[in-house]
């Protein structure tokens, strides 16, 4: 009786797989996400951890941001976030005709 309680008030097993599944599906393109963002927008990164408190873990981070954003450069990744801002900061800016 017990385990009938428990699945009529949480819901069915097939409803909780399905929460777990969208929760995995979630995480994985947040992961996905994330590697995109570090990938094309190393720039940003290195800004950011620039602006955290100084300390010892911090300046290591500062450091490998620093490489990480070279290594972007080279490989020519860190240009397609540059590129593509600056194309949207051009068609934000045309003026259409009346």
């Amino acid at each position: 009786m017990t385990k009938q309680y428990d699945i009529e008030r949480d819901g069915s097993e097939e409803q909780r797989s399905q929460t777990v599944a969208m929760a995995v599906r979630g995480l994985q393109i947040f992961l996905i996400t994330a590697a995109i963002l570090l990938v094309f927008n190393s720039a940003k990164l290195r800004s950011a951890v620039r602006d955290f408190p100084a300390n010892a873990v911090t300046d290591r981070m500062v450091l490998a941001a620093d490489q990480w954003h070279a290594w972007m450069e080279a490989a020519g990744a860190a240009k397609v976030a540059e590129t593509l801002h600056q194309a949207m900061l051009d068609i934000r800016d045309t003026q259409w005709p009346e």
